[in-house]
């Protein structure tokens, strides 16, 4: 009988330390747990297109100006990343146009062979004739925001893979002519 009460006893110490142990780590744990869970990661502003993206002023009448722009407009791309997320905001100032800039001579947005996909934020209001011509490996476009934006011919002219136009804004201009040689517009 004794050695069964020493039996006993020795279990019930031994699950006693174990439970104390787990309990005492599962608190630890509870508490860098919960610090955890207060860092928080930006994804939202984690673009990695963008610093890849070239820009140029625009005066108030939608001109390329070098200084005191009011807003800008995108005129280049020279990353490799495929996937070209444009900013709403440069400088502080919204980003109101895609356009080809005369003083840009390879803007790398028409016939581009990188970018996959493209979102234009919702302050974009024009999007210049034949800007993404021949984009061949272009399959989505995503506008956002609602409103007004206009589309010149030939935007996305030649797009061979474009499959998946997504917006709900209203677009002024001719479908027929800015999908021309797409999935999207034969």
């Amino acid at each position: 009988m004794k050695n069964r009460t020493l039996v006993i006893s020795v279990i019930l110490v031994c699950v006693t330390v174990a439970l104390a142990l787990s309990v005492a780590t599962y608190a630890i744990w509870q508490e860098q747990a919960t610090d955890y869970e207060e860092i928080q990661i930006p994804t939202d502003d984690f673009n990695p297109s963008a610093k890849y993206i070239i820009y140029q002023g625009l005066d108030a009448n939608g001109n390329f100006i070098d200084e005191s722009p009011l807003s800008y407009a995108v005129v280049g791309y020279s990353g490799i990343i495929s996937e070209l997320i444009i900013p709403d905001t440069y400088n502080g100032l919204p980003v109101t146009r895609i356009s080809c800039s005369t003083t840009q001579t390879n803007t790398n947005l028409a016939g581009n062979n990188i970018i996959t996909s493209l979102v234009v934020p919702a302050s974009v209001t024009k999007i210049d004739q034949g800007i993404f011509a021949n984009a061949v490996k272009l399959k989505t476009v995503t506008i956002l925001g609602e409103g007004e934006i206009t589309i010149e011919p030939f935007a996305f002219a030649g797009c061979v893979e474009l499959t998946t136009f997504t917006t709900q804004k209203n677009i002024t201009g001719d479908e027929a002519s800015y999908l021309l040689n797409t999935p999207l517009g034969n």
